[in-house]
C-alpha cells in the first residue's frame, strides 16, 4: 500500500506541476482533436479521396432551413489525417433550390477523358433534387448529373454527355458508394432501397447496368437499409459491404453502420459473415467513408451530425464531427472474419509527454483508486488488466476506468462480466436548457482471454474506445462543463490486477 501511495503521489505531482506552470498557455491554445465542421449543420459525407498525398473529405450541404440558397459541395483537406481545414467550396450556381446526392471518384486511368493520365479528373455521379419554395412542398423533381473537376474539386463542370443512370438511383437519391473492380475493369455502384441493396456496373461512369441485388434475408424486417459502400479489402481476396441501417417501429434511432465480409466477382456479392457486425457501437456513427492511403492502407472515417439537441453549444455538439481516421484490417477468429480498426499511425506525430502506469491491485474495498491527476484533454490511455479469473466468483461484476473534472462530473468506461462493455455518462450534469438522457451505451463482448487491453482516446467532448484488438469500437460524444483532468480505476464486488498502462498527452495546440 505504501508503494502504491508513493506511485500515485508521484504521478499526481508530475502532472500537477506541469499543469500549474502552463495553465494559462494550455487553456488558451488547446484545441479539440476531433474535426468539427463550421460551414453548416446540415451536411452529409460524400467521399474521402487521396489526391497526391492530400486527403480530401468531400461533403454536400443545402444550408437548411433556407433551402433557397445555392447548393454547395464543400471539402476539408488534410496532409496527415489529423489536422483538417475547410477549403473553398465548389458552387453549382445555376442549380438553386436544390440538393445534390451521389458519389465522387478519382478517374485514375482517365477513362472518361475529362482529364489526362498525368492529371486524372475527379468525376461526380450525382442526382440533383429540385426543392420547392417551401419546405412543406417537399421534393419536386430529380435530375441525373455527371460532373468533373480537374483542380482537385475546387471548380466543377457539368457534362452534356449522354448518361443513363440506374432508375433506382434517380428515384431514390442518396449518397452512394462507387468502387473500381479491376478484374472486370468496371465501376460498381451500390444503392440502398429500404429493404435491399442493388449493384450496378459501368465502364465509363455514364451508362450503368444492373448486376444483382442483396435481399431481405440479410436483416430482420424492422431494419431499413439507408446507404451502402462496397470495397476491396487489403488482402486482395475479400470484399466488405458497409451498410448504414435504421431501426423502424416504436423505438427509432438514427442507427449506425454494420458490415458483411465476403467475395465479389464483379456481379454478385457472396456473404460469408454468419452474424451481424457493427463497425462502431457508438451513438449514430454512420456514413462511413473509405479511402486508400499512399501506402495501401484502408482508411475509414465515420460521421455524426449530432442532431439530437442534447449537447452543449460550448462543446460544438451542434456541428457535424468526424471520428479520428482509422486503419481497417481483416482478422479471422474461429472461422469468422472481422474488421479490426485502430487509429491511424499519424496520431503518433502529435504524441506529447507520457506517463507509464505501474501494476496495482484494484479492489472493491478501495473507493475509486486515483490513477492520475492534472492531465489535460485530449489524451490517449492504454490499460491492461489480468482477466484469467473471469470465470471465478471473486472476479468483479464490473471494472474499468472513470474520468473526472474538478466539478466532480465524471464518465465511465467499463466491462460488465455479463458480457458487455459500456460507457456511462450519468455522472455528467446537463447544460442549461438541455434534456440529456444518460442511458449507458453498451457493446456486446465474449471476452475469454487471460488479459484485456483497452485503448481510449479522450477528447474535449468525444471519447473513442477500442477493445479486443480493434474488433470492437465504440464512439460517443458527451457534454461536460469543463474537460476531464483525473482518471480513476474501479472494481465492483471483486478484485482485479491492473498489469500496466500508459497515458499520453496529445498536442493539439495551435501556433
Amino acid at each position: 500500500m505504501k508503494r502504491l501511495l508513493l506511485l500515485s503521489l508521484s504521478i499526481v505531482v508530475f502532472f500537477a506541476c506541469k499543469d500549474a506552470g502552463n495553465r494559462t498557455k494550455v487553456t488558451n491554445e488547446i484545441q479539440p482533436l476531433h474535426f468539427t465542421f463550421t460551414t453548416s449543420h446540415n451536411i452529409e459525407p460524400i467521399a474521402l479521396l487521396n489526391l497526391g498525398g492530400l486527403y480530401h473529405l468531400i461533403y454536400g450541404t443545402s444550408d437548411e432551413p433556407d433551402i433557397r440558397k445555392t447548393n454547395i459541395i464543400g471539402q476539408a483537406i488534410s496532409e496527415d489525417l489529423i489536422n483538417w481545414s475547410e477549403s473553398s467550396k465548389a458552387v453549382f450556381p445555376k442549380y438553386n433550390n436544390s440538393l445534390l446526392k451521389g458519389g465522387i471518384i478519382i478517374d485514375s486511368n482517365n477513362i472518361t477523358g475529362y482529364g489526362t493520365s498525368e492529371s486524372p479528373p475527379l468525376v461526380a455521379v450525382l442526382i440533383r433534387i429540385e426543392i420547392g419554395d417551401s419546405i412543406n412542398q417537399g421534393m419536386k423533381k430529380a435530375f441525373p448529373i455527371l460532373a468533373f473537376s480537374t483542380d482537385d474539386g475546387n471548380l466543377w463542370a457539368v457534362t452534356t454527355d449522354k448518361i443513363n443512370f440506374p432508375p433506382a438511383f434517380i428515384n431514390n437519391p442518396q449518397n452512394v458508394g462507387i468502387c473500381w473492380h479491376q478484374p472486370t475493369k468496371k465501376w460498381i455502384m451500390s444503392i440502398a432501397l429500404n429493404d435491399h441493396v442493388e449493384l450496378y456496373s459501368s465502364a465509363d461512369l455514364r451508362l450503368w447496368n444492373f448486376e444483382s441485388l442483396l435481399g431481405t434475408d440479410f436483416f430482420p424486417e424492422e431494419i431499413k437499409w439507408k446507404r451502402t459502400t462496397l470495397f476491396s479489402s487489403g488482402d486482395g481476396i475479400h470484399w466488405v459491404l458497409l451498410v448504414d441501417i435504421k431501426k423502424s417501429g416504436k423505438h427509432q434511432t438514427a442507427g449506425g453502420t454494420v458490415y458483411f465480409i465476403g467475395y465479389f466477382d464483379g456481379h454478385s456479392f457472396l456473404n460469408q459473415s454468419s452474424q451481424l457486425h457493427w463497425l462502431d457501437y457508438g451513438e449514430d456513427i454512420y456514413g462511413s467513408l473509405i479511402s486508400t492511403g499512399c501506402d495501401g492502407r484502408t482508411i475509414n472515417v465515420g460521421w455524426r451530425n449530432n442532431n439530437d439537441k442534447q449537447s452543449s453549444k460550448n462543446n460544438n455538439h451542434f456541428s457535424p464531427i468526424i471520428t479520428l481516421p482509422r486503419e481497417l484490417n481483416l482478422e479471422n477468429s474461429n472461422t469468422e472474419w472481422f474488421i479490426t480498426a485502430s487509429p491511424v499511425l499519424e496520431l503518433k506525430k502529435i504524441y506529447g509527454k507520457d506517463v507509464k502506469l505501474e501494476p496495482v491491485k484494484v479492489s472493491y474495498k478501495v473507493d475509486d483508486l486515483q490513477l492520475i491527476s492534472g492531465v489535460k484533454a485530449p489524451f490517449e490511455v492504454f490499460l491492461k488488466f489480468n482477466t484469467s479469473d473471469i470465470q471465478k466468483g471473486s472476479f468483479p461484476t464490473r471494472f474499468g476506468v472513470s474520468f473526472w473534472n474538478s466539478r466532480r462530473e465524471h464518465m465511465t468506461f467499463g466491462f460488465d462480466r455479463f458480457g458487455y462493455y459500456y460507457i456511462d455518462k450519468s455522472g455528467l450534469v446537463p447544460s442549461l436548457g438541455t434534456q440529456i438522457v444518460n442511458d449507458p451505451i453498451r457493446m456486446p463482448s465474449n471476452h475469454s482471454d487471460s488479459t484485456m487491453s483497452l485503448r481510449l482516446i479522450v477528447d474535449i467532448s468525444t471519447i473513442e474506445c477500442f477493445t479486443e484488438g480493434g474488433k470492437l469500437v465504440m464512439t460517443s460524444t458527451y457534454s461536460s462543463s469543463e474537460p476531464f483532468n483525473r482518471l480513476k480505476l474501479f472494481a465492483v464486488n471483486g478484485n482485479i490486477d491492473f498489469l500496466e498502462g500508459k497515458i499520453i498527452e496529445l498536442r493539439t495546440s495551435r501556433p
